[in-house]
């Protein structure tokens, strides 16, 4: 989902975006510039500062987290991700190329895939299935007005909900 956040938000093409597994999850973003120089958001592995920053950009506002010590940090790591394990990353970057509603078939069926797994009701391997089967059925509609976004989410959150039945863990 942040890949199709990253395209729509800063304007980049799918093919321009490379992500990148960072298991400390201090570096919440990077961009590289056509001088080869790269500028990172480094911070807490708390979701308060991003959101705050969203909410009030440009503005900064005070926090009431402490600075980050890095001689704590150790080290930074990067890796490519395992698409074989996680495909649903090839399923954004698809989601998105394709645009029309399957952004928001994606973002349906993985709230409702999440929300049983965490209920216990799948296991955590069927999410991918189920947002494969969910997106494989879709037929892509152009977005014009926001009751085409409404109809196709309240689509594929039923077909999902479907899916789950029918898996009857």
């Amino acid at each position: 989902l942040e890949v199709i956040e990253a395209h729509h938000f800063f304007g980049v093409d799918y093919g321009m975006i490379e992500v990148v597994i960072h298991p400390q999850s201090i570096i919440h973003s990077m961009v590289e510039f056509i001088d080869g120089s790269i500028k990172a958001h480094l911070g807490f592995t708390d979701m308060r500062i991003p959101i705050q920053h969203a909410l009030s950009s440009p503005d900064r506002l005070s926090s009431s987290l402490t600075g980050m010590d890095f001689a704590k940090v150790k080290n930074l790591s990067f890796e490519l991700p395992d698409l074989i394990s996680f495909p649903c990353l090839d399923y954004a970057f698809e989601a998105g190329r394709k645009g029309k509603t399957y952004p928001v078939v994606l973002n349906a069926t993985n709230e409702v895939a999440v929300a049983s797994f965490l209920n216990g009701e799948i296991l955590f391997l069927d999410i991918p299935n189920i947002v494969y089967e969910v997106l494989s059925e879709h037929e892509g509609v152009e977005v014009d007005d926001f009751c085409v976004i409404k109809g196709q989410e309240e689509w594929a959150k039923s077909r999902a909900l479907e899916i789950i039945r029918k898996l009857g863990r």
